[in-house]
């Protein structure tokens, strides 16, 4: 059963550093994803791990083993590609028999893998089709077949939902994290879809410019993002930025322009820090107008926007920031456009950083 372990792994095409010094360990039976926008290493960083690119600097070990300068035949893993890569010449029995074949497997041995994975993947009475007569989650699923028949116990998925409809998308994450578990597989797969991450993994890998930027659990994550960027990129968050004030036990005062009184549970700041606030909208609460107070912010409600069991408000500050506020829709909230409303933040919600070198909107931006 395979851990993966990736150490000070550098990988450059010419000046471009695709993957810079990364160090991260995947358990056994781990369901890991690598998340992040289009360009930010992560599909290199699988493809370091299978073998089909190789490293310029740092180690990569399977089950222990180095296998850094391995080709990918002897590295024992199973590659899903987003496009499938099915043989387009085989029916799906050919597909799926191809990599015991290959490695001169009995035809019997043979045949008794390849019945049981296509029965695991639903497919069972489709070993005629060709890849051109399956359905988009057939193909999908005949992918994740082939790989498995090949006897890994480490698969690599490379953004292998991303080519379905969205609602088979969603059906399909469930019933690929419900094949690893049954397989006691260890799986790394890479996406670009959020949420598609947080509903499937054990840990996420975030990355950003071929650096990781925070390794956690779907709820850390969420709940405790160590940088403006996690704060902006997983889920939504609405920033504002103002300068210490004062500082008590496990408090911190902040003043946002326009005179906002802040008051944040958090540590480690001193009097005349310039930083960064950021509130998730479902951690602010819409109430009748009562004027501004600590940590009551005075607004005017400028949209309304609902959106299934969520109503959106976005409420314009008295200081011209423009923020979001979530509510569920059987919390009876209910106020108009133009309406003139209170937002109350919940200190133990609130995430306070340093103010970036670089500018919020720069820290922030997802390329």
């Amino acid at each position: 059963m395979p851990d993966v372990e990736l150490i000070d792994v550098t990988k450059r095409y010419g000046k471009v550093v695709a993957v810079d010094r990364i160090s991260l360990t995947v358990k056994n039976r781990e369901y890991v994803t690598l998340l992040g926008a289009s360009g930010c290493g992560k599909t290199t960083t699988l493809r370091l791990i299978a073998g089909l690119a190789e490293p310029d600097e740092g180690r990569i070990l399977i089950d222990g083993r180095d296998v850094t300068k391995v080709p990918p035949d002897d590295r024992g893993v199973g590659f899903v590609f987003q496009n499938y890569a099915l043989f387009p010449h085989m029916d799906l029995w050919g597909n799926t028999t191809y990599g015991p074949t290959v490695k001169g497997w009995s035809e019997e041995d043979t045949e008794k893998l390849a019945k049981q994975m296509l029965e695991m993947v639903r497919l069972s009475g489709r070993e005629d089709a060709y890849p051109d007569e399956l359905s988009g989650g057939m193909q999908q699923r005949a992918a994740l077949a082939r790989a498995l028949s090949a006897g890994t116990q480490l698969l690599l998925l490379d953004e292998p939902l991303g080519a379905l409809d969205a609602k088979l998308r969603v059906i399909l994450r469930y019933e690929l994290r419900r094949l690893v578990e049954d397989l006691g597989l260890t799986a790394i797969h890479v996406t670009h879809d959020q949420e598609e991450a947080m509903t499937i993994s054990d840990k996420i890998v975030v990355m950003r410019r071929g650096r990781i930027e925070q390794i956690g659990s779907p709820e850390d994550l969420y709940l405790h993002p160590k940088t403006p960027y996690i704060a902006n990129f997983i889920g939504e968050a609405n920033f504002l930025d103002g300068v210490v004030v004062n500082v008590g036990r496990r408090k911190t005062f902040v003043e946002v322009h326009g005179g906002l009184m802040v008051m944040a549970e958090a540590v480690g700041f001193k009097i005349g820090d310039r930083v960064a606030l950021a509130i998730r909208p479902e951690f602010m609460k819409l109430e009748k107008y009562s004027g501004s107070d600590v940590n009551v912010m005075a607004g005017e409600v400028e949209r309304v926007r609902f959106t299934g069991g969520i109503t959106r408000f976005e409420v314009r500050l008295i200081n011209d920031d423009l923020i979001a506020v979530r509510t569920p829709i059987e919390s009876k909230v209910r106020f108009r456009l133009g309406e003139k409303v209170s937002v109350k933040l919940n200190p133990k919600r609130i995430h306070v950083y340093l103010y970036p070198k670089e500018g919020l909107m720069e820290a922030i931006k997802v390329e």
